[in-house]
């Protein structure tokens, strides 16, 4: 109870934060991506590519590039609410995408077979966690913080395949939609979702070409292939890209490169409300679950990686 109750805390300060002006990272690239969107809709252009109206009229090649889920979901809520400016509707979907993220993690775990009480507290840190708040309120990484939604339910999908053993038309449609989703929100988060999906597939199929798993595959290519208005101008342009620009960029965030490392000198921490409510809830959290015995799989490793991923969003919590 006090991990919710924290917890909830936490994600009302979020929640109120988010909603303000949007500031660091790509938040104006972003909030001017969206006016871009909604001018183009405006226009009859229902997927454009090209932005004419960026770089001072010269032009952007932007979507040939970028996914455009996240930005067709702004010009859909423009539909029902025309007056909202560029920066509101950064902080309203930011807000919206996760909310439907604690829907799809609770819903996952209830589908394992987890109780409503502790898919709820389960599903508030997936929803709050500290990177989320890194994600939105301070690299102002849009796509990478909607990317969350599908997460669980590829997840579902994967389990529903190669732990229960059902190749069904539901199992199918759960991974490729949700693989074609993701696709559509963020190709860089995809890339690193899969390696996760990798390592997840070998610990839980003992055979590495079962039935379970060709149809996993076929799944996977599927939605890959409803996802190629989108990747085939990424794959077909890349190499226009001028990567030398990126190689004096410092991936730091703050005064810190190496914010881990500041949390054992002591340099350029700054200690907030939120911080301090981030770390409460988790701990409270973290104790709940070693002494339960009936909310969690009794697993060590699972209690050892709740640690870990807790202990690696202290940077995140230590830089805000």
């Amino acid at each position: 109870r006090v991990a919710v109750g924290l917890l909830l805390v936490m994600g009302l300060v979020q929640t109120a934060l988010t909603l303000g002006v949007p500031s660091g990272g790509d938040a104006n690239t972003h909030t001017h991506w969206i006016r871009m969107w909604h001018e183009m809709w405006q226009s009859g252009i229902l997927y454009p590519r090209w932005l004419a109206g960026s770089f001072s009229g010269y032009g952007s090649p932007s979507f040939y590039y970028y996914p455009p889920l996240v930005y067709a979901t702004t010009s859909l809520i423009y539909v029902v609410l025309p007056g909202i400016s560029p920066t509101v509707m950064f902080g309203m979907v930011s807000v919206l995408f996760s909310l439907i993220s604690l829907v799809t993690f609770q819903y996952y775990l209830r589908a394992r077979g987890m109780r409503h009480w502790s898919s709820t507290v389960a599903a508030l840190l997936y929803a709050f966690a500290p990177y989320r708040f890194l994600d939105t309120g301070v690299r102002g990484a849009l796509a990478e913080h909607a990317a969350f939604v599908w997460i669980p339910i590829l997840l579902l999908g994967i389990d529903r395949m190669l732990i229960e053993g059902r190749s069904d038309r539901r199992s199918i449609l759960l991974v490729c939609l949700s693989w074609a989703a993701l696709l559509f929100t963020s190709i860089s988060a995809s890339a690193v979702i899969m390696l996760g999906v990798v390592i997840y597939v070998l610990k839980v199929s003992p055979h590495l070409w079962s039935s379970q798993m060709r149809f996993l595959v076929t799944s996977l290519i599927l939605g890959t292939l409803l996802a190629a208005i989108v990747l085939v101008p990424f794959a077909g342009l890349g190499n226009q890209i001028d990567v030398t620009s990126f190689k004096s960029y410092s991936p730091g965030f703050g005064r810190s490169n190496s914010p881990l490392i500041d949390i054992f000198t002591g340099k350029n921490i700054t200690i907030n409300l939120l911080g301090v409510i981030s770390a409460a809830g988790a701990a409270a959290l973290l104790l709940t679950l070693w002494r339960s015995k009936s909310c969690v799989p009794q697993h060590r490793s699972f209690q050892w990686i709740i640690l870990i991923v807790l202990f690696v969003q202290l940077p995140y919590i230590s830089v805000w």
